[in-house]
């Protein structure tokens, strides 16, 4: 929790930051570096469920377009363990654009939505964002013990891992595939293009914008992670 508090607050107090990150990662107790070590809630008491399984059972949640839109074009291997296919024919993973006006349940029924069930444990932490928020901090010049690329791939690897999914090297190394543009298959006014254009390949390049793209792609499989 320091070292996330610490990133989130480097822009406004950078000194302070950097000294709150790196005693949280020296500390005798360290952080998370394990998926052994990632906190869920199991929801372990019969008289407790998964909140979002019981509003997936109201029809009222989707996947989000914008990060199916990520994940499609990266072809990411993770979307089996995130989301349920699309009934629609040709479309297997297909989300909703946010802030609809007028949305009707009825209106995204055969989209994806979130593949939980009432018992799926919730995540709270997981070492997969702990290795990206060392990544970011290693690239900020902070004392991390270790590379920024090197805390990114293995960020990847434990995210794979934490969902029973192969294929993680081939990924961190593809330099081709980039978001994709989001093309709703029922309403063509939903339609935009992906503003990123990065691969998941880091850029080993130097300089200011090889450092730019480099913290586009942290955030970017942080969020895919969490």
């Amino acid at each position: 929790l320091k070292l996330r508090i610490a990133i989130r607050i480097s822009n406004a107090a950078p000194e302070y930051a950097q000294e709150v990150a790196e005693k949280a990662v020296a500390h005798p107790y360290g952080v998370m570096d394990g998926n052994d070590c990632d906190a869920y809630d199991n929801i372990g008491s019969t008289n407790f469920k998964n909140g979002l399984a019981s509003v997936n059972s109201w029809g009222e949640v989707k996947a989000n377009a914008c990060i199916v839109s990520f994940m499609n074009g990266y072809k990411d291997p993770r979307r089996e363990a995130y989301f349920t296919k699309s009934t629609i024919e040709g479309h297997d993973f297909v989300g909703v654009r946010s802030g609809i006006q007028g949305i009707t349940t009825s209106m995204f029924a055969n989209y994806s939505t979130a593949k939980v069930e009432t018992k799926t444990p919730m995540l709270i932490f997981n070492a997969a964002e702990v290795a990206f928020l060392k990544a970011e901090a290693a690239l900020k010049g902070w004392t991390m013990g270790g590379k920024a690329e090197d805390f990114y791939k293995e960020g990847i690897r434990l995210s794979f891992s934490e969902h029973s999914t192969s294929g993680a090297d081939t990924y961190i190394a593809n330099a081709t595939n980039v978001p994709a543009d989001y093309v709703c298959p029922t309403n063509s006014t939903y339609d935009y293009a992906n503003p990123c254009k990065l691969s998941v390949a880091w850029n080993t390049a130097t300089g200011t914008k090889a450092e730019e793209e480099n913290l586009e792609r942290i955030l970017t499989q942080k969020m895919i992670a969490n």
